[in-house]
Parts: C-alpha cells; sequence; structure tokens
C-alpha cells in the first residue's frame, strides 16, 4: 500500500482549522446547512525546475528539491473540491500556516491519481507530489526499492507524449519531457 511522508497531529489540526476560517463556502447560502468539509490525504510537494529538465543521465532523485510545503486534499460534502498548500514558519516547527487555498480541477485531478495509485500500484511505494511550473506539470513521485516512478496528475493537453494516469519510470518522464516545450521562459 502506498505511504505519504507524514504530518503529526498538531500541524494538520492546525491547516484544518484555518481551512475553516480562510473558505468562505462552508455554509450554503441557500439553506444555511453547514456544509462538510474533511482535511483527506497530505503529502509533501517537492519541485523540478526547468533548468534541471535538460540535464541528461540525471534521476528525479538527484533533481528534485523540497519545498517545505505540503499539499491537504480537502473533502466538501465528500467532494473533492479544495486544495490547501501549507507551510511551517520555521523548519522544526508545527505551527503551520496555509499559504494558499485553491478551489477547482486541481482537487478532482489528484484526488483521481491518488484512486490510480490505490487501484493499479503495487507494494509501498512513498509517495510525494512533483511540481514542475514550467510545464503547469503537477504528478506524483513513487519512490519504491529500485526504479521511481512517476504519475502524472495535471497537464496540459498541447503535451502529446505524456499522458495522466499512465506509470512512467522516473527516467523515462524526464526523458519524455525532454521532448517538450516549457509553458513559459520565466526561470524557475
Amino acid at each position: 500500500m502506498a505511504h505519504s511522508d507524514r504530518l503529526n497531529r498538531v500541524a494538520l489540526d492546525a491547516i484544518a482549522d484555518q481551512v475553516g476560517i480562510l473558505y468562505p463556502d462552508l455554509v450554503d447560502n441557500q439553506t444555511y446547512r453547514q456544509k462538510s468539509a474533511e482535511l483527506t490525504e497530505t503529502f509533501a510537494v517537492w519541485f523540478i525546475g526547468q533548468q534541471d529538465i535538460t540535464t541528461d543521465g540525471k534521476d528525479i532523485v538527484d533533481l528534485a528539491q523540497n519545498t517545505g510545503r505540503w499539499h491537504s486534499q480537502v473533502l466538501i460534502d465528500g467532494i473533492p473540491e479544495l486544495v490547501a498548500r501549507s507551510a511551517p514558519p520555521f523548519a522544526g516547527s508545527y505551527d503551520f500556516q496555509v499559504k494558499q487555498l485553491i478551489e477547482g480541477e486541481l482537487a478532482e485531478e489528484i484526488a483521481e491519481a491518488i484512486n490510480w495509485i490505490d487501484e493499479y500500484v503495487t507494494g509501498n511505494p512513498l509517495v510525494r507530489i512533483l511540481e514542475i511550473p514550467a510545464f503547469h506539470l503537477t504528478a506524483f513521485w513513487l519512490i519504491g526499492q529500485g526504479e521511481n516512478h512517476v504519475l502524472i496528475a495535471r497537464i496540459p493537453s498541447a503535451y502529446k507524449s505524456l499522458t495522466r494516469r499512465q506509470l512512467y519510470s522516473s527516467k523515462d518522464f524526464l526523458r519524455l519531457l525532454q521532448h517538450e516545450q516549457p509553458i513559459s521562459d520565466i526561470l524557475q
């Protein structure tokens, strides 16, 4: 069974409390019923910059950098509608602060990828979020015994050599990504 890096209960409670305060749509304005909100899966967020994609012969383990941020899925009335991105104010702190709330498709795309992993991935890989902003790409990085793998959760439709819901070896993923053009020329 796949697993993720773990946050302690104090950090998770701090994130959940802030989501409740920051997200105003938890009360249905027509029925005034309090919507059910649940903080579910939480993953460490790692990052690869555009300049690193062109590095031949490297693997994700050599290129990925820990952002210090965490991605938490939020279900509203049982539906993945929200993502909370949070970080501690300083390393080692459990006083997490929500830095970003993202409403919309990302929560659903991540939920679909989680379900795919639960159904098709065997073994016990460590799962992290992998962001590659220059390509507007969000994926899961599965770290296991031997070779690492990548499962894409979000990718622009313009990319033809990579698709969602397909497990790539990390080396194949990087090789295929090198053949695609970044979305922007902003250095990451």
